[in-house]
């Protein structure tokens, strides 16, 4: 291309500069030439903000001048090195005029490569394509630098569209995004209508405007009743799980990975009971998560993403919406009869789930009992019953949530998410004191236990533990009864609190202090003696460190009233010369209460 311009030419080159009266009575073509001659010029900067004025696609047709427009725009960002942004440009106009001819002679072969390569890749289309419309605003006010907005719209459908933009978000009819410039796969879905796919391209400093027009799932017809035989004894209720059922209720169950501080991943059965991803899960399951992760149909994992629309924590539910639409999902049971065969979902380990069939009975509140103990090491989530319908949630080994209480927190959740009102499980676990921190617990008393009990109303009871030291344990925020024991008493006894994401030491040395000879000093004026009071009682060094972040130290001297008001020992001072203490210990099983 000619980058030498007469003199002649330069006068109008600069009328024709963006910004300029000139510019803006020029028609469309006549920008689109002068961005050329700018160009020619050196002028790329100039040349740029003429041609994406120039392209927007209202003003006249998507014709053979305006795509060399596009292949000139093309150019100057591929020789900027914005070689991404050249192609979403690209592919953005062969969208819109897929017989349009790439200028082989005129541009660089890279910008004549990366054309026929866009040109492949938009010639598949989408399945989207065709219940969809898109039209393109030529301003984007919310957007930042590189960055575009899409826009969402479903004018003739009686249900919002819920619309996943791959790597970016969810949104509902009526709501926009911003992106960074790219092209995006994007899912479409609404209750009672057939689900989509398509791809489109976000510009930067425009808006995408896509409008869906769904085709409504095809109505269940009623079949006529068939004749019914002859009367037979009531049959007795079947032993297993139909195998169309149970395929059908596997394909909505997904594995859960939860992160928590402090402590190894743990896995959780959920259940997807929306087209929109959203997950049931047993809130416990979740407690005092950090992230969690999801595995997804292809193998794609979601974790960051995740985000908890809504939570029971009495009822032990919780529901996750994950970045992902269903073709189908669960339903819920409307009612529960009580004797009725059911099946729970769930897993051993972290493998695949598995079932296990129960038999339920009503209980208090929207509660289940099971007539028999889940098996051991059997973590169920999901029960349904013979027809796959979602009847409860598993709390425990032995009791169960009802499908009546599942379904309210569902219909919190699905506000929720038409609200955008949700929540990392991080700032669930703060917002219920369910973070979790950590202590890693030691003394020199050799075979020593410990036993820890949780103090704090929010905390529950399985917490409660004991094992041999040393020992790290891991748990919600908040006060912890701490005991030492030793040939089966009770040694010591203290509390602790557990802070947030924070991994603390607490270290007890229970052997005396030996007396400690000051050093040789140079000859100089003597010191007065220091009078230290308490001579009965035991030396204990106490050490809390925080990971991160220098210990501190504290030695704690219990024993006799002396003149400092410290302990309640029989007296006996000592007396020392500054650089050392001299302690007795004539009672070793004093009681002691941990400082932090």
């Amino acid at each position: 291309m000619n980058r030498i311009l007469p003199f002649a030419l330069v006068s109008l080159v600069g009328l024709a500069a963006a910004g300029s009266p000139l510019a803006a009575q020029q028609t469309r073509n006549e920008r689109i030439a002068a961005a050329f001659r700018l160009y020619d010029e050196f002028e790329t900067a100039r040349a740029m903000e003429l041609l994406r004025s120039a392209l927007n696609p209202n003003e006249g047709p998507a014709d053979s001048v305006w795509f060399r427009g596009v292949q000139l725009l093309a150019q100057i960002l591929a020789e900027e090195r914005r070689e991404q942004e050249a192609g979403v440009w690209l592919r953005w106009a062969l969208r819109l005029a897929p017989n349009a001819t790439v200028d082989s002679i005129t541009f660089l072969p890279a910008v004549v490569q990366a054309a026929r390569a866009a040109r492949r890749e938009i010639a598949v289309g989408s399945p989207g394509d065709t219940v969809s419309s898109t039209r393109y605003e030529w301003v984007a006010p919310a957007a930042g630098a590189g960055t575009g907005t899409l826009r969402v719209e479903s004018p003739g459908m009686s249900q919002p569209v819920s619309v996943l933009v791959e790597g970016v978000g969810v949104i509902q009819s009526g709501q926009s995004l911003n992106a960074p410039a790219g092209t995006y796969t994007i899912q479409a879905s609404a209750e009672g209508y057939l689900a989509t796919q398509l791809r489109r391209e976000i510009l930067p400093g425009v808006t995408t405007v896509v409008s869906f027009e769904l085709r409504p799932a095809a109505p269940v017809v009623a079949r006529p009743p068939a004749p019914q035989p002859p009367a037979q004894p009531p049959a007795e209720a079947p032993g297993e799980l139909s195998e169309d059922v149970r395929a059908s209720v596997l394909r909505q169950l997904a594995v859960v990975t939860v992160h928590r501080f402090g402590t190894a991943p743990t896995c959780a059965t959920g259940a997807f009971v929306g087209r929109d991803g959203l997950l049931l899960v047993p809130y416990h399951s979740i407690r005092g998560a950090e992230r969690v992760e999801v595995e997804l149909a292809g193998g794609r994992r979601a974790g960051e993403e995740i985000r908890v629309a809504a939570y029971d924590v009495q009822a032990d539910v919780a529901v996750l919406r994950l970045p992902t639409l269903r073709a189908d999902s669960l339903e819920t049971a409307a009612t529960v009869i009580p004797g009725e065969p059911a099946w729970a979902f769930g897993i051993r380990g972290c493998a695949a789930p598995e079932a296990a069939r129960v038999s339920l009975s009503a209980g208090p509140a929207g509660q289940l009992g099971f007539a028999e103990v889940l098996p051991e090491g059997f973590d169920a989530g999901l029960i349904v019953n013979a027809a796959g319908a979602v009847v409860g949630l598993a709390t425990g080994a032995e009791s169960a949530v009802g499908g009546e209480r599942v379904a309210a927190v569902l219909d919190r959740a699905r506000r929720a998410v038409r609200a955008a009102n949700l929540l990392t499980v991080g700032q669930v676990a703060l917002q219920e004191n369910h973070a979790y921190g950590s202590v890693v617990l030691s003394s020199d008393l050799a075979g020593a236990e410990v036993r820890i009990e949780p103090l704090e109303r929010w905390q529950w009871p399985e917490l409660a533990t004991s094992a041999v030291l040393p020992f790290t344990f891991a748990g919600p925020m908040g006060r912890y009864r701490i005991q030492l024991v030793s040939g089966g008493q009770v040694q010591r006894e203290t509390e602790f609190t557990l802070r947030p994401s924070v991994a603390d030491r607490l270290s007890l040395a229970l052997q005396p202090v030996a007396q400690v000879e000051p050093p040789a000093q140079p000859t100089a004026p003597s010191e007065p003696q220091v009078r230290r009071g308490g001579g009965g009682g035991v030396g204990i060094l106490l050490a809390v460190l925080g990971i991160g972040g220098a210990g501190a130290a504290a030695l704690l001297l219990l024993g006799g009233g002396g003149e400092d008001g410290v302990g309640g020992g029989d007296g006996g001072g000592t007396t020392t010369s500054p650089g050392g203490i001299s302690v007795s210990v004539p009672n070793p099983a004093i009681i002691f209460r941990w400082i932090r």
